[in-house]
């Protein structure tokens, strides 16, 4: 019993057209039928993502503002600078593509200087002591590494201010113009 070749290009025509309307079916049930529904689509799924890398970012900064005493405590003797970190890194970890970086920043004495304290992942980068000192702040950065969404916010000790706390998360790569 030999299955003629045309019986196959018509069972694969078949198959094809079948696949075709089903994708088609997915798709705009997934995506929606008109660009009008993609385009709202994709809206609320970039408001979603970045209401969520807003609410990381700044829950991380505040988290470091609170510990005004023990920034105090490591700013006076470099024995507490130690404590400070461990306590930077038991922060809880969030479940999104990237995790915040925190930065600790102190003065350095000499106004509008500021050094880092303690860190995370490295101290962050770009943020002048002009943005530092207009703390609390959110603002997004673009540098060489990337789109970068900032928070900082004032720590204070005994009701005086003595630094500040900057977490930052990477919005997205750096492009390359060719």
């Amino acid at each position: 019993m030999a299955v003629s070749r045309t019986r196959i290009h018509v069972i694969a025509a078949g198959a094809s057209i079948l696949l075709a309307v089903f994708g088609l079916f997915w798709s705009g049930a997934r995506f929606g039928w008109t660009a009008g529904d993609r385009t709202a689509r994709l809206q609320r799924y970039l408001t979603e993502r970045m209401a969520t890398r807003v609410a990381v970012v700044t829950s991380a900064a505040t988290r470091a503002a609170e510990q005004g005493a023990l920034v105090a405590a490591a700013a006076a003797s470099r024995d507490r600078v130690a404590d400070l970190f461990a306590r930077l890194d038991t922060s809880p970890r969030f479940h999104v593509d990237a995790a915040p970086s925190v930065t600790i920043w102190v003065p350095t004495g000499t106004s509008p200087d500021y050094r880092a304290l303690a860190w995370t992942d490295g101290p962050s980068e770009n943020v002048g002591p002009g943005r530092l000192d207009r703390a609390p702040l959110l603002y997004g950065a673009s540098d060489a590494a990337g789109l970068r969404l900032i928070d900082v916010q004032p720590i204070l000790h005994e009701g005086q201010r003595i630094g500040a706390a900057v977490a930052e998360v990477k919005l997205s790569d750096a492009t390359r113009d060719d």
